[in-house]
C-alpha cells in the first residue's frame, strides 16, 4: 500500500447501537478529515481484501467512476462486490457496534481521538471469516475452493464487480 493508505483495526467498541456508532465516526472524522469506514469482520477475508477495495475507490473517484458520494461508502462497495449500498452493508458491513473491522488513515492522536469518539480500542485484526457465510455472502461456489483458496475467490469478486 502506498503511503496514507487506509489500515486495519479490529475495534471493540462501548457503542449500544450502529446507528450511534456510525454517526460517531461521520462526526469524528470530518475534522480534521480522515478516512473511517466500518466493515463486518466476519465478511472480510484478509487484509489485502480491504486493501484492494480501497484503491479501486480512491481510483473511482479520481477517474470519475464512482457510484457512492464519499470514499467511504465507495470502499464498502468494493469491499462488498456490489454497486448497490444497501447490499454492501448486508453483506460488508459492521453488524455488531462492539465488534467491527475499521478502515482508517487516522494515525497518532488523530486515531485516539477517532477512538475515543466511539469508546473504543484497536488491535490488529486476525482475518478468520467462516468459509460458508463468506461463500454465501459473496455467491461463490463451493466447488471452486477445490483450486483456489478463499481470500483469491473473494479477490476476483471485487475486482471484477465494477461496483
Amino acid at each position: 500500500m502506498k503511503a496514507g493508505a487506509p489500515k486495519p483495526y479490529l475495534v471493540r467498541s462501548s457503542e449500544a447501537s450502529l446507528k450511534a456508532l456510525v454517526g460517531k465516526l461521520k462526526a469524528a472524522s470530518a475534522r480534521p478529515r480522515v478516512f473511517a469506514q466500518a466493515f463486518d469482520p466476519g465478511a472480510i477475508v484478509s487484509k489485502r481484501h480491504l486493501e484492494l477495495a480501497w484503491l479501486l475507490a480512491e481510483s473511482a473517484f479520481r477517474n470519475g467512476g464512482n457510484r457512492a458520494r464519499t470514499l467511504e461508502n465507495e470502499a464498502l462497495l468494493r469491499a462488498a462486490a456490489t454497486a448497490r449500498i444497501g447490499e454492501a452493508i448486508r453483506r460488508a458491513g459492521a453488524r455488531s457496534p462492539q465488534k467491527f473491522v475499521l478502515l482508517t488513515d487516522a494515525k497518532g492522536g488523530r486515531l485516539k481521538r477517532l477512538l475515543d469518539a466511539i469508546g473504543g480500542t484497536a488491535e490488529k485484526p486476525e482475518f478468520k471469516p467462516d468459509e460458508k457465510e463468506v461463500c454465501a455472502l459473496f455467491g461463490i461456489s463451493g466447488k471452486l475452493l477445490e483450486n483456489y483458496s478463499l481470500e483469491e475467490l473473494v479477490l476476483e469478486k471485487v475486482a471484477l464487480s465494477g461496483a
